[in-house]
């Protein structure tokens, strides 16, 4: 996965959808469909994989961007999610809400404790 992962990225694909100062090209939300629709006629492989969209995909990670933009944090984690050094996942299913990511109530909070930067998370996962 790494060897692919250098590849797209060498490749101009990894970052497409990344605005320009992480090294992307600001590829919008339609482009993102149109590259999604042509890689899926193709079939699954490592180019591509629907079900978990493989760091090679031209079409990964396109919305960590704006969720770190809030946070603050956004350099640190999307250049370490594009150099392996990071790993971005979350947790979707929620007791009130299934898998309707637009409705998930669970929070991090950056949070220091003992001496120990880190994070709190408050809420539910299934």
């Amino acid at each position: 996965m790494r060897e692919a992962r250098r590849r797209a990225d060498a490749a101009g694909h990894l970052r497409f959808a990344l605005p320009k100062e992480f090294g992307g090209k600001d590829g919008s939300n339609l482009w993102m469909t149109v590259i999604r629709e042509h890689l899926a006629a193709k079939g699954l492989g490592l180019h591509y994989d629907q079900q978990t969209d493989t760091p090679s995909s031209p079409t990964t990670r396109s919305c960590d961007v704006p969720r770190f933009r809030l946070t603050g944090s956004e350099a640190e984690f999307i250049e370490g999610s594009l150099n392996g050094t990071r790993l971005i996942t979350f947790g979707l299913t929620e007791p009130q809400h299934g898998s309707d990511a637009t409705h998930m109530e669970t929070r991090a909070v950056r949070e220091t404790r003992n001496g120990v930067s880190g994070w709190r998370i408050n809420g539910e996962k299934m």
